[in-house]
């Protein structure tokens, strides 16, 4: 079990599945994709994301055309073209949470109660639009274990991860030192390796099973119950 006084975690795909969204979000506005599983639409998804990810990391809102661009090329992935409109109408299918909701696992909130019983600090610290990521935290009911200012958003603070001044920051809300904290998050680029820089402890949730790094100097789970056993 990994002990901290307070924990951090990323937002999407961390303290919730993206996979289930957005594949619903397609289905919605396209039909069925013969041979994709709400997994492999996703990880398409994330592997054409590398100009938004570079747009947020840059402190810049990704465009229109930058989004549309990455479901095009997803969904040319699975022999399922589509125009820029279409694909523009899956991204606003995506982003609009009154008919695309979001939610934690089971285990996952028996994590968030698990890590609040022991009086455990809890925050996240995300990359993102300020207003969309908060209303995400909303909907996740998130307010049960953390206080509004714990939720730093890139938008808010002119800071993106993995720059190690954000997490310090999500450290600070909570009135820890960073060597203090661990951080969860999907991705070992910008979430574990901008945390380690900070001085934090890292653990990756890695959802879509992808290779291990020979030597990881951190902590590998693969899902919320893991998470939750680790940490919990």
């Amino acid at each position: 079990m990994v002990e901290a006084r307070a924990v951090l975690f990323d937002l999407d795909d961390t303290l919730y599945d993206q996979a289930v969204p957005f594949a619903r979000a397609v289905h919605a506005v396209v039909g069925p994709v013969e041979g994709a599983t709400d997994a492999a639409l996703y990880a398409a998804s994330r592997a054409h994301s590398g100009e938004i990810f570079a747009a947020y990391g840059e402190g810049r809102d990704p465009t229109q055309a930058m989004y549309a661009r990455r479901m095009i090329a997803t969904l040319t992935e699975f022999g399922r073209p589509v125009t820029e409109d279409v694909a523009l109408q899956i991204q606003r299918r995506y982003m609009a949470r009154a008919c695309n909701p979001i939610e934690l696992s089971a285990p996952m909130r028996g994590l968030l109660d698990d890590l609040a019983a022991r009086n455990v600090r809890l925050g996240v610290v995300t990359n993102g639009n300020g207003e969309r990521q908060r209303a995400k935290a909303r909907q996740l009911g998130l307010d049960r274990w953390m206080p509004a200012r714990a939720i730093v958003v890139s938008e808010d603070v002119g800071l993106a991860k993995p720059d190690p001044a954000i997490f310090a920051l999500g450290a600070q809300r909570l009135d820890v030192p960073a060597e203090a904290c661990v951080f969860v998050g999907d991705s070992i680029d910008v979430d574990v390796r901008g945390a380690q820089a900070a001085g934090m402890g890292a653990v990756w949730i890695n959802r879509r099973d992808a290779p291990v790094p020979a030597g990881a100097r951190f902590p590998v789970v693969r899902t919320d119950a893991e998470l939750r056993a680790l940490l919990g």
